[in-house]
């Protein structure tokens, strides 16, 4: 705790230590691949999202055989949405995980352009992360769509949202901890 502590208040141009960073990821909700960084259980911290059903990834190219299984067989994952652009896919092509379908949903338009300027000012940058966000639900929103008609059709089916940065599943799992528990549902 103190070590987490340490790195949260540390500058943030101080390099953290890698061991320090391998020791953090291999804690819940973290679950260690060969291969893949950053894979994660998105239920944590009280957010409502059933334990083992929506997951985040971060690039799955150079997952290993042992990784691949672990991904269809533990964990149950029947689907991998990526929401990776095309130029990013094109560097880091999806792996074939024998059981597991793959689909590409790229956003369906450009986020908000934002100006540093939209982080500057009284509020210490909230108005800037709130334009940033909403641009970003905007252009997502037939990710969204695909995301939840998943849910929907298969509740029972545990699946990993791919991308490169963390603010689009962050939003995809509010969204679904929002969509999963109204009382239309």
């Amino acid at each position: 705790t103190d070590q987490f502590r340490e790195v949260l208040n540390a500058d943030i141009r101080t390099p953290i230590p890698t061991a320090l960073v391998t020791r953090i990821t291999s804690l819940p909700p973290f679950i260690p691949l060969q291969g893949v960084s950053n894979f994660r259980d998105l239920s944590h911290d009280g957010n409502k999202l059933r334990p083992g059903f929506v997951y985040r990834s971060g690039n799955l190219s150079d997952i290993f055989g042992a990784g691949k299984s672990i991904i269809a067989t533990e964990l149950g994952i029947t689907t991998i949405f990526d929401l990776r652009n095309e130029g990013e896919r094109q560097k880091a092509p999806a792996p074939f995980i024998t059981g597991v379908d793959t689909i590409w949903l790229p956003y369906g338009a450009q986020p908000t352009t934002l100006d540093l300027r939209d982080f500057a000012g009284p509020d210490k940058g909230a108005a800037g992360f709130v334009k940033m966000y909403l641009g970003i639900l905007e252009a997502a929103a037939p990710c969204f769509t695909e995301i939840f008609k998943h849910i929907r059709d298969n509740p029972e089916d545990p699946f990993i949202v791919h991308c490169s940065g963390t603010s689009r599943v962050y939003l995809i799992a509010l969204a679904a901890c929002k969509y999963l528990h109204s009382p239309l549902n």
